[in-house]
């Protein structure tokens, strides 16, 4: 599949802030998180989502979820990749799914929704999908951005429990590293790795490889759902 027309390709800027590890309240953040059940209201569009994917992916022996899709290149390119697995893209913009829309496959969902709201539903519902993709989210770098990033986000428990495997790819080390470390804290093990972006998956990812970027991968180990208490 080849970039979507108008992508810049090799002028990203590297990642910078001001911490240099792991933040120390993310242990304290995640915890409160995991006690505390989020009980933010659903929209209505994101709970219609939950039904959406239930009556397309039905005929399909595997899920994923590809959450923040952007473009929906990413949902298409693992949707071609694996023809039996149902991929749902999910993206807040209306103008990025549009631009690769015409591109739509039979194994393909592209929505626009709340990530958020979708998980919650999800949760609230007890639907799971067998692959998690976050490929390339925002990583808010700044030390006073931490609960903006996912790992500590108040629906971060739905998250988890949303799939069997999840996969974050990242060109900042310390969000793998603090993503890791807050699956940890249900009892999941995972590998962090620096990855080799051979076929960009993204427009994200090619624009970090073009850059130069050292992008690395989070995979967890084992299945996420069959821990207990998360």
């Amino acid at each position: 599949m080849s970039a979507p027309a108008g992508d810049a390709c090799g002028n990203s800027r590297s990642v910078t802030s001001n911490q240099d590890g792991v933040h120390p309240r993310l242990f304290d953040v995640v915890s409160r998180h995991r006690r505390h059940q989020d009980r933010t209201p659903i929209h209505p569009r994101d709970a219609a989502v939950v039904d959406q994917w239930l009556q397309f992916s039905s005929p399909f022996s595997a899920t994923a979820f590809d959450a923040g899709c952007g473009t929906g290149e990413s949902t298409l390119q693992l949707a071609q990749r694996r023809p039996d697995r149902a991929v749902l893209g999910v993206d807040q913009s209306a103008h990025r799914l549009s631009r690769i829309g015409r591109h739509a496959m039979r194994n393909a969902l592209l929505i626009r929704a709340d990530c958020s709201g979708v998980w919650r539903a999800m949760e609230r519902r007890d639907v799971t999908v067998d692959e998690l993709y976050l490929l390339y989210p925002n990583p808010w770098p700044k030390a006073h951005h931490l609960l903006r990033r996912w790992h500590a986000h108040p629906v971060f428990p739905a998250l988890v429990k949303s799939a069997r495997v999840i996969e974050l790819r990242t060109n900042w080390l310390i969000y793998a590293e603090e993503f890791a470390a807050a699956l940890g804290v249900f009892g999941i093990d995972v590998t962090v790795e620096p990855y080799l972006a051979q076929e960009p998956i993204s427009p994200f990812e090619r624009k970090y490889r073009d850059s130069h970027h050292p992008l690395w991968r989070l995979k967890s180990k084992e299945a996420a759902l069959s821990r207990t208490g998360v």
